[in-house]
C-alpha cells in the first residue's frame, strides 16, 4: 500500500481474540521488510564479509548461510561464495524482491552450485529452487522454478524434472540456468533456495547468482547472463548466444565395451558399464550400460552436429520377464525411459519417444528417424528415467548406441589390415587376427557360450542398381555343427529396425541364370569342409537398393553350447566389377578413378 511507504512506519500482526491459553495458536517466521531491487539481482559476493552480507540489498533471508572462500568449499579458482555447513537449522536463501519492469521480458535464474564436494549426501535432501510473484492485488505463493512434468501428462514443453537439485549431480561446481515464466509488469519477483532438513552432511554452496531478464537464448547454457543483457561465453563458445566456435562431432558410436568415453558422453547418473551377463544381461553383446543406482538416472551425449543425421539407434531393456534379480521391471508410468533432444546444451528438452515401462522387458532394437527439429549444428540427446523406487529397483540398460552423420559410403573395401573403423558401426566380440590357416588379418569371432549376438555391421551405404557384395568367410574351421548357430547376411534400410536376409536360401537367381548354389546363399553353416575359406560374390537384390542401406553378418549365441567360431576377410561392397569377376577373382575399388576392377 502506498500509505505504508513513509520514513517512519511500523507493522503489527495481531489476533483480535482467542479462546484462552493453549487455544487458537499461531506462529510466524522469516519476517523481512526490505527495499525492492529494480530489474535484477547480480552477486558474486566479491568483498563480502559475514557482517556485510547480512545487510546486502540483494538478500532478504540467509538462514544457515555464511560467506566462505570457494576453494575452501570445493577446489576451484579463487573467489567468495555463500556456503551452508551447519546442523542447527535447515538452509534457506531468499532474494530481495525484484520489480518486473516489462511484461514482454522473460526472466531467468542463474547460479553456480556445489553439494558436498566430491561425494554424495547419505540421505536425500535436495536444494529446491522456487519463485514467488506478488502482483498489485495478489500473490502466487511459492512455485518450483521448473515444475515436474512426467510421461503421459500434458506437457506442452516436453517432460521435465522439478527444480530440485540432487547431490549426485553437483559434487563439483556447476552452473545452473532455469528459465522462468513471463510476469506482469510491476510485479515483485522473489527467488529462494532451500532444503527441508538439516542433515550433518547436507553441505552446499552457491556463487555467481543472477536473477533478472534473460540474455539471448539464455546463452545456450554455454555462458553467464549478465545484467547488461549480454552473455559472457565459456571458452570455446562465442556470439551473442554463446554457440560453439568449432564444429561438433558429426556422429556417435558407443558399444560400452570400454569405460564411458568423455568425448561422447557429457553426463551419466545412476548407471555404470556392467560386465557381460550381469545387470540386465546381454543386449547386443558383451558389456552394457546398466542403471540400478539410487537417485537420478540419466545418460546425456555431448553436443553433436546432427545437421545431416538421419537416425538414432540402440538396444534397450527395461526390467526382465521372466524376472532377473538384477533386472527388476518398472511398475509405474514415471519409471519408463524417455529419449529427448536439446538444442541449447541441455537447458530445455524436447521429447522424441517414451518407452513404456511394461513393453520392453525383453531386449528391443530401436531405430528412430532423426526429428527435423533435432537437426542442428549443436544437439545433444538424453535417456532419462523420471523416477525409480530406489537402488536395485526399476532397472534398465542400453547398448550399441548409434547416431549417424548422414554420410553414405559409395563403396566399402576392407582387408582388416588394419580394420577401417569408419566403415563399420559395430563388430562386438571380434578381434582382428589370423584365422583358420590364414596368416593375414581377418575379422574373427571366437567360440563362446555367452548368448551374445556376434555381428559385423557396416556403416550406411549408398547402394545402386547392379551393385555387388563380395567377401571371404569361414565358419567353424573344420568343425561340424550342422545348421546350429549359422552366420546370416542381412540388410536394413534407412532408420528401419528390421533386418532382412539379403538372399533367402535357394531363392535367388543370378543375372547369369545360374541356379541357387552355395556361393549365392546368405546363410553360412559350419561343416566338415569348413577348413576351406569360401569367397562369396552376390549381386545385391533390388529390395536392398537405397541411399541408406546397412549390411550385417550376424550369429546368435547360445547359453547351452559353444557356437562355432567364424571370420570375415576381404570385404567389398559397391559398384560391380565386370561379370562379378566371373566367380574367379576379387573386386577392388579405385577411389581415384571411382571404378571397380577385378
Amino acid at each position: 500500500s502506498d500509505l505504508s511507504m513513509t520514513k517512519s512506519t511500523r507493522f503489527r500482526w495481531m489476533q483480535t481474540s482467542n479462546s484462552g491459553a493453549n487455544y487458537d495458536g499461531w506462529a510466524i517466521d522469516d519476517v523481512a521488510i526490505a527495499p525492492v531491487a529494480t530489474g535484477f539481482i547480480e552477486d558474486d559476493f566479491t568483498g563480502e564479509t559475514q557482517d556485510s552480507i547480512s545487510n546486502s540489498p540483494n538478500w532478504l533471508l540467509l538462514r544457515g548461510m555464511t560467506v566462505a572462500k570457494r576453494n575452501d568449499v570445493c577446489a576451484t579458482s579463487s573467489g567468495l561464495a555463500l556456503a551452508y555447513n551447519t546442523t542447527s537449522v535447515a538452509s534457506s536463501l531468499q532474494t530481495t524482491p525484484i520489480l518486473v519492469l516489462s511484461a514482454a521480458s522473460s526472466y531467468v535464474v542463474q547460479f553456480d552450485v556445489v553439494m558436498k564436494c566430491g561425494s554424495v549426501y547419505s540421505r536425500a535432501n535436495p536444494i529446491n529452487i522456487q519463485y514467488n510473484v506478488t502482483g498489485p492485488s495478489s500473490t502466487s505463493g511459492w512455485k518450483y522454478a521448473r515444475a515436474a512434468c512426467y510421461p503421459l501428462s500434458s506437457c506442452p514443453n516436453g517432460y521435465s524434472q522439478q527444480s530440485s537439485l540432487p547431490s549426485e549431480e553437483y559434487t563439483t561446481w556447476k552452473r545452473v540456468i532455469i528459465p522462468l515464466p513471463t510476469f506482469s509488469a510491476n510485479s515483485l519477483l522473489s527467488v529462494r533456495w532451500s532444503q527441508s532438513r538439516a542433515y550433518s552432511d547436507s553441505t552446499w554452496a552457491i556463487d555467481n547468482v543472477y536473477v533478472g531478464p534473460s540474455c539471448p537464448g539464455d546463452c545456450s547454457n554455454n555462458g553467464y547472463c549478465t545484467s547488461t543483457g549480454t552473455c559472457k561465453c565459456d571458452p570455446g563458445y562465442s556470439g551473442s548466444s554463446c554457440l560453439p566456435s568449432t564444429p561438433r562431432p558429426r556422429r556417435l558410436l558407443a558399444d560400452f565395451e570400454d569405460d564411458l568415453d568423455p568425448l561422447k558422453w557429457s553426463k551419466l547418473l545412476g548407471g555404470a558399464v556392467t560386465p557381460m551377463q550381469q545387470g540386465c544381461g546381454i543386449l547386443a553383446s558383451g558389456r552394457t550400460l546398466y542403471f540400478n543406482k539410487a537417485g537420478l538416472r540419466e545418460l546425456v551425449t555431448v553436443d553433436l552436429d546432427t545437421s545431416r543425421s538421419t537416425l538414432v539407434q540402440f538396444y534397450i531393456r527395461l526390467g526382465s520377464s521372466p524376472s532377473l534379480s538384477t533386472c527388476r521391471r518398472p511398475s509405474t508410468t514415471t519409471e519408463g525411459v524417455v529419449l529427448q533432444y536439446s538444442t541449447d546444451s541441455g537447458l530445455t528438452w524436447t521429447n522424441i519417444q517414451y518407452f513404456y515401462y511394461y513393453q520392453y522387458t525383453t531386449v528391443k532394437f530401436i531405430s528412430i528417424s532423426m526429428p527435423q527439429g533435432a537437426k542442428t549444428p549443436s544437439t545433444r540427446f538424453r535417456w532419462w528415467q523420471p523416477t525409480n523406487s530406489g537402488p536395485s529397483n526399476d532397472n534398465w540398460a542400453i547398448d550399441d548406441v548409434f547416431i549417424d552423420d548422414g554420410v553414405s559410403l559409395r563403396a566399402l573395401q576392407d582387408d582388416f589390415n588394419p580394420i577401417n573403423n569408419n566403415q563399420w558401426l559395430f563388430n562386438p566380440s571380434s578381434n582382428v587376427e589370423p584365422f583358420c590357416g590364414r596368416n593375414d588379418s581377418t575379422l574373427a569371432f571366437r567360440t563362446g557360450t555367452d548368448s551374445a549376438v556376434h555381428a559385423a555391421v557396416t556403416t550406411t551405404m549408398n547402394v545402386s542398381n547392379g551393385d555387388m557384395i563380395q567377401f571371404e568367410i569361414n565358419v567353424g574351421c573344420a568343425t561340424n555343427s550342422g545348421t546350429a548357430s549359422p552366420v546370416t547376411l542381412s540388410f536394413a534400410l534407412g532408420s528401419s529396425s528390421s533386418w532382412t536376409t539379403l538372399v533367402t536360401q535357394c531363392g535367388y537367381q543370378s543375372s547369369l541364370n545360374r541356379a541357387c548354389s552355395p556361393q549365392w546363399q546368405s546363410v553360412y553353416n559350419a561343416d566338415l569342409s569348413s577348413s576351406t575359406w569360401r569367397r562369396i560374390t552376390l549381386k545385391i537384390p533390388s529390395q536392398a537398393i537405397s541411399s541408406g542401406t546397412r549390411f550385417a553378418w550376424t550369429q546368435s549365441g547360445t547359453s547351452s553350447s559353444p557356437v562355432p567360431s567364424w571370420a570375415l576377410s576381404n570385404v567389398y561392397i559397391g559398384p560391380p566389377c565386370t561379370k562379378l569377376c566371373s566367380g574367379h577373382g576379387r573386386c577392388y575399388w579405385n577411389a581415384k578413378t571411382s571404378s571397380a576392377t577385378c
